[in-house]
């Protein structure tokens, strides 16, 4: 009996510990996310002007430098870009044509998908299966490697201004990088 009673009051230390622990953690959780609300309201004002004003004050490289002047700080001055995600998209089709058959070999890339399964099982275990037949249970589609495709327009094996009529170029996302130097 005489275990019992010092494993009891462990038990409760332990307890205790653990209730104001989970209290502190919930505060702290609190607190983050009321920062994070702010942060995200300050961030939707400040890209809401930098649309405005970016324009009339960046220099010619597209950037506005901000000089400090404290010296207890570890950085000298903040630069302001703005950053332009672009995506590409082509026509295959259109690029098929301004492509020999190895230079699609080297730049398409099609993807298979087979559409049924049992069906295609079934019709593999008969003979004499017809490609436009089997053309039936699978989903081809096709993507341009970029890398290879540049790699051909470099080489001057492909022009560059019928590559760009092959494609849609269109800005993803929008927005502005603050960093200290």
């Amino acid at each position: 009996m005489g275990n019992v009673e010092p494993r009891r009051r462990g038990r409760d230390k332990l307890e205790k510990y653990i209730i104001e622990r989970i209290k502190f953690y919930n505060e702290t959780k609190r607190s983050f996310e009321a920062a994070k609300r702010s942060f995200d309201d300050e961030k939707f004002e400040f890209k809401s002007e930098m649309d405005k004003y970016f324009d009339s004050l960046a220099d010619e490289d597209g950037k506005i430098v901000v000089q400090m002047r404290d010296e207890t700080m570890s950085f000298s001055k903040l630069i302001c870009q703005r950053i332009s995600q672009v995506s590409v998209e082509f026509h295959i089709p259109k690029l098929k044509k301004i492509l020999t058959k190895k230079q699609q070999k080297s730049v398409i890339r099609k993807h298979y998908q087979v559409n049924n399964w049992p069906g295609l099982l079934n019709l593999l275990k008969e003979s004499g299966v017809e490609w436009e037949e089997f053309l039936k249970y699978v989903n081809i589609t096709e993507s341009v490697d970029t890398a290879a495709l540049e790699k051909l327009v470099e080489l001057g094996d492909v022009d560059k201004e019928l590559v760009i009529d092959c494609s849609n170029s269109k800005i993803k996302t929008e927005y502005y990088k603050v960093t200290e130097k």
